[in-house]
């Protein structure tokens, strides 16, 4: 049986003639399409700002399953005049009712569930990885579903019973992926190298920056002490441990003190270079603010000196995946900021 997700991903915008193709390994070899809305698709309201993302596999059917799927085919799934949620029309043109999957058998629940999982774990692996890759910011939780489909000849489309509601889609932002960048985030994918928190963490941040500058400011400092403490465990071996359950120095100190001592796999001309000292200077403040906002109710940075720290923090955050071992990195690194470390 032929199984397909598509889940809209908001704030990530591509070019219309641009299809991306992902195989995503698992359980199941997982086909997964990135693009952008066709015509048809922005006629009836589809934003071009936000992509859709598709993940297709194939899944072996039990005996019981199968005639579950049957019934639906036959539209005898449930009794006229019972509660639905959903209506189609096959094929053929008859009408099909469908009841919530809450109302299926546990083993067919089971099933769309473990299908679903699969599927939407092969979407969020290569939407993260593009995400990450690209060095797009947008929502902390950028995809709403558009749902499960199942077919039998992967020509016409059933859609699987469901309990999720879509939601509405607003704002924009827009990416391009180079061939190099492409190229990266399949490699990626076929790692199964996930996103690191600490840039879940920022994206977070950076999304109340305008609604909640303290939420904002402590939630940036939590991506990069996050994002040292990672950096530190995945670079020293056997310190997993200690990172997580020892305090640590302050994380000024850390980058500025420690991090140089450190052996990486990517360095600056030889070297193991801490942030320079502009960006520094902005988290020593952001230190400061953070503590006086969490301990005595001291006021959130204004506007300004909250986008100086978050892009300090940015900074530093890609430096860090940089010395970690991706290359690609070093280049969302801010022009200004890769100067003085290469002075």
């Amino acid at each position: 049986m032929h199984f397909k997700l598509e889940y809209t991903v908001r704030e990530l915008q591509l070019r219309k003639e641009e299809v991306f193709q992902f195989d995503v390994p698992g359980i199941h070899l997982v086909d997964v399409q990135l693009r952008a809305p066709n015509e048809e698709e922005q006629e009836i309201g589809h934003k071009t700002q936000h992509a859709f993302c598709t993940a297709k596999v194939n899944f072996d059917v039990s005996p019981k399953n199968l005639e579950v799927f049957e019934r639906i085919e036959s539209n005898s799934i449930i009794e006229n005049g019972a509660e639905w949620r959903q209506k189609y029309k096959d094929q053929k043109g008859q009408e099909i009712v469908l009841p919530s999957i809450d109302d299926f058998p546990e083993h067919f629940k089971s099933y769309i569930s473990q299908i679903n999982k699969e599927l939407s774990g092969a979407c969020r692996l290569v939407i993260n990885a593009v995400r990450w890759r690209t060095n797009t910011i947008g929502p902390h939780n950028p995809i709403s579903t558009r749902g499960l489909s199942w077919s039998r000849d992967n020509v016409f489309w059933h859609p699987a019973p469901s309990s999720l509601s879509l939601r509405v889609l607003s704002s924009s932002s827009s990416v391009r992926i180079s061939e190099n960048a492409e190229e990266d985030i399949n490699k990626i994918i076929v790692s199964g190298t996930q996103e690191p928190v600490h840039h879940e963490l920022f994206r977070e941040a950076w999304g109340q920056r305008n609604g909640n500058a303290r939420s904002s400011l402590i939630t940036g400092l939590s991506a990069l002490e996050v994002a040292v403490k990672t950096t530190i465990s995945a670079l020293i071996p056997n310190t997993s441990w200690l990172v997580e359950n020892i305090p640590s120095p302050p994380v000024t100190k850390l980058l500025t003190e420690y991090l140089p001592t450190i052996s990486v796999i990517n360095t600056i001309e030889g070297k193991v270079l801490p942030p320079p000292k502009s960006i520094m200077d902005l988290l020593k403040k952001a230190v400061t603010i953070r503590n006086q906002v969490a301990h005595i109710g001291g006021k959130p940075p204004d506007d300004e000196t909250l986008d100086q720290i978050l892009e300090a923090i940015s900074d530093t955050l890609w430096l860090l995946d940089y010395y970690c071992g991706h290359l690609w990195a070093y280049s969302h690194i801010a022009e200004s900021t890769r100067q003085e470390l290469e002075q």
